[in-house]
């Protein structure tokens, strides 16, 4: 919660400091995925375990950071053109991108609250039908909208910085799940549905 209310509060000052004037899409959907996951999505956790310190640490940096750079690339930079094309297209991904990692995450927490004793089990519904880690397509898709949006480096380089981090990590969490559970669905794959 702590680590990413930053890049609600880093651009959104930049932006009100700068009289209110930068690329208003966009800011809404850096601020609105950060506020999602700092100030509603913790509240849904049933028994949150503790971060360690230092993952909290260099959350923190880097959200910090991106949130510098995103704000300033924002507010700053007006001077980036944007078709209504890539707005459109761009605001559908991110919507679409967002819908399934808000969907992700209720379907988690759901089972977790039915079946409090049970420890870890498989989730299914939505698209973890096709992929271990929706919540983390989710997120990829919403950030690919988000740069799409902007048409800038920043929001490129965030991008592809989403893309490499939840590829590997949902790498790392389908391997779990096969290894747990010997009924986990064989074609259900990691992360693109039918493809990895």
């Amino acid at each position: 919660m702590t680590q990413e209310m930053w890049s609600c509060f880093i651009p959104l000052t930049l932006f009100f400091c700068n009289s209110g004037m930068g690329h208003k899409l966009p800011l809404l959907f850096l601020v609105g995925h950060y506020a999602y996951r700092s100030f509603v999505f913790p509240f849904w956790l049933q028994q949150p375990k503790p971060t360690p310190l230092h993952v909290w640490v260099a959350a923190c940096i880097f959200v910090v950071y991106n949130g510098i750079l995103q704000g300033t690339q924002l507010v700053f930079c007006r001077h980036v053109q944007v078709t209504p094309a890539q707005t459109v297209f761009g605001a559908i991904m991110w919507g679409f991108g967002f819908a399934v990692d808000v969907q992700s995450d209720l379907i988690l927490q759901n089972l977790r609250r039915r079946n409090p004793q049970q420890g870890y089990q498989i989730p299914n519904g939505g698209l973890y039908k096709l992929v271990s880690c929706p919540n983390y397509l989710g997120e990829t898709i919403e950030w690919t909208g988000y740069a799409i949006t902007t048409n800038s480096l920043a929001g490129f380089a965030f991008a592809f910085y989403t893309f490499a981090n939840l590829a590997a990590r949902a790498r790392h969490h389908h391997k779990w799940y096969k290894e747990r559970f010997a009924d986990y669905p064989a074609n259900r794959k990691a992360y693109v549905p039918y493809l990895w």
